[in-house]
């Protein structure tokens, strides 16, 4: 006799979601707890994109607009990514857990190479 947990259904490996989720755990933690080396690639393009001014070298306060969206949006997205992968559709949990992290890159890049080229 055979038991198996899948009564008959075909194996679904979750390994993306489950590195991207670790993906943005790690990055909420970075912007958390290493603002000062995390800031210096990151607080440029968040003064430019929000019109506020931040220092890579000092710490803004825990729950300042900008600085919420770093660490809050990357926590949300892994907990329901991994909270919810029975229930939503498996695209739509692939474009939340990985939005936080690609939409702080491409603002980053755009900040970073985007002012050489039209420069």
């Amino acid at each position: 006799m055979i038991v198996s947990l899948y009564e008959g259904r075909r194996y679904e490996s979750y390994l993306f979601l489950q590195l991207s989720g670790v993906a943005n755990i790690v990055f909420a933690l970075a912007v958390l707890f290493a603002w000062p080396i995390v800031g210096y690639v990151l607080a440029e393009p968040l003064s430019l994109a929000t019109e506020s001014n931040f220092d890579r070298h000092t710490r803004p306060d825990l729950f300042d607009y900008p600085f919420v969206v770093f660490w809050w949006a990357p926590l949300v997205a892994a907990q329901l990514a991994w909270s919810s992968r029975h229930t939503l559709p498996r695209v739509l949990l692939q474009f939340v857990v990985i939005y936080p992290l690609s939409l702080i890159t491409a603002s980053v890049l755009w900040y970073h190479f985007g002012r050489t080229i039209w420069s």
